[in-house]
């Protein structure tokens, strides 16, 4: 016997194939699911839910033991009120199982019979041999009782309009906020319309968006740091659930264009990139790979501005690398001063000071992956460039201290001056020497290979 999917794309692609013009207005599988199986169910005599408890119907050979004596005990509240009705279940929780179109006949009524017989008991106490029924266990077979006692717990979200935090949104947005464009243009659709439950989505995310409330659109198991807005309906995802959300996306304009849905997410939560910014402009924004690091860079002033310098000094396209690299180290040392000083909240210009020094000192030494006990550097081209990377920090930091304020002996400035004095002088004991000793040890232990015969005659019969 073929299953209720498989007659009704039969029936459905025979009607179609006719060319019948009402086809479009025929209802779809999910609508009369219920109906189809409620009439299969009575043509094959399924029996019917009972309505009531008074109606469960517990076989004799339940009741008793092999020795006759009594093997149930009922509570006789439950059996007695047999006003209350049964929790109803949907009729496709008696559905078949929806199987492949060879199945036969003899299925079906092996279905039927095993239906018929499985008993439903309400609920059942065992007795143990003493006749004493103190030790209570609940056996109810039934696999449709109602177990969902749980309370839903609807999540709160932040306004657009008045900053507040609103359980029922929709219903927020109607009372207080009919006045606003965005909230009229939505009220004008049907309460049915697909438009307008979008709508309303949208401002409900960029409520959160703006007031920095991490509200994931989906429940998932991540640190509120975890998730990336979408750049087209501003509801933050988690990465992998972002890259599949944007591509179908119902804001997004253009779905067939590829993008990196990651990267311009963290560029988005970073807030101060404008249209013309340089970095934006030089694509070296969508050049950078969308992780811890890079969103420290990006929402790091200091760093985007040395970023921009260097750009706007070097017009060479190849040195956007650079660019992305020397922004990326600073993020990294940023990152690492966090993790030693536990505090998650520092930015570049907190630790551009000479108090922090042996902090800057610990952090490079942490990027770099220095070995005490060997006193080597396992990176120590980068131990050495993080002096001059420091240095442009603190140039630049000066700079944009400066322009803010008319006052020359501000304490800032007399902190950067302190710092680049204390690097000049301290930084080669420091770091300098014995990162530029691993270096020269380095170059000089490494293997020189000499080309064989044959590949120097290769290489002349192919120049010639």
């Amino acid at each position: 016997m073929t299953c209720i999917p498989n007659v009704y794309e039969e029936e459905f692609h025979q009607i179609k194939d006719s060319g019948l013009e009402f086809v479009t207005k025929m209802p779809a599988y999910e609508s009369i699911k219920s109906s189809l199986y409620r009439h299969r169910n009575k043509a094959l005599g399924v029996p019917a839910l009972p309505k009531t408890r008074a109606e469960y119907i517990v076989p004799e050979y339940i009741n008793k033991t092999e020795d006759g004596e009594n093997f149930t005990i009922f509570d006789q509240d439950v059996v007695d009120d047999s006003d209350e009705e049964v929790v109803e279940q949907s009729e496709s929780e008696y559905q078949p199982t929806e199987c492949s179109s060879n199945r036969n006949s003899t299925d079906t009524s092996n279905y039927s019979r095993r239906s018929s017989e499985i008993p439903i008991i309400p609920q059942v106490y065992y007795q143990d041999n003493e006749g004493s029924s103190s030790s209570t266990h609940n056996y109810a077979i039934s696999k449709f009782q109602h177990q969902s006692n749980r309370k839903r717990i609807r999540r709160k979200h932040t306004c657009l309009f008045c900053d507040q935090n609103v359980g029922n949104f929709a219903r927020h947005l109607e009372r207080q906020h009919g006045d606003e464009l965005a909230v009229q243009e939505f009220l004008s659709m049907d309460k049915k319309s697909l438009n307008r439950k979008k709508m309303i989505d949208k401002l409900r995310r960029e409520g959160d968006f703006c007031t920095s409330s991490v509200v994931p659109v989906m429940n998932a198991n991540k640190e509120r740091t975890e998730y990336i807005p979408c750049k087209f309906c501003r509801g933050y995802y988690a990465p992998q659930s972002l890259r599949r959300h944007a591509k179908k996306c119902y804001f997004n304009p253009d779905p067939s264009k590829r993008f990196n849905a990651q990267v311009e997410g963290q560029t988005l939560m970073s807030g101060h990139f404008g249209p013309t910014d340089i970095l934006r402009v030089s694509g070296l924004l969508n050049m950078m790979r969308a992780d811890n690091v890079s969103l420290a860079a990006k929402t790091d002033p200091i760093i985007c501005e040395v970023g921009r310098r260097y750009i706007r000094s070097h017009k060479e396209k190849h040195l956007l690398l650079v660019a992305k690299r020397n922004m990326r180290r600073l993020a990294r040392l940023l990152l690492s001063v966090r993790r030693i000083t536990q505090n998650n909240s520092l930015k570049l210009i907190d630790i551009l000071t000479p108090v922090k020094f042996k902090v800057l000192i610990k952090a490079t030494h942490d990027i770099a992956e220095y070995d005490e006990k060997e006193r080597t550097f396992k990176s120590p081209s980068l131990a050495l460039q993080m002096g001059t990377l420091i240095k442009s920090a603190i140039n630049t930091a000066y700079s944009l201290e400066i322009q803010k304020t008319a006052d020359s002996h501000s304490k800032n400035l007399e902190n950067f001056k302190a710092l680049t004095s204390l690097i000049e002088t301290d930084w080669a004991y420091e770091i300098s020497t014995e990162a530029g000793q691993n270096l020269q040890v380095n170059r000089f232990n490494k293997p020189t290979f000499i080309p064989l015969a044959e590949d120097v005659a290769v290489s002349i019969l192919v120049t010639f």
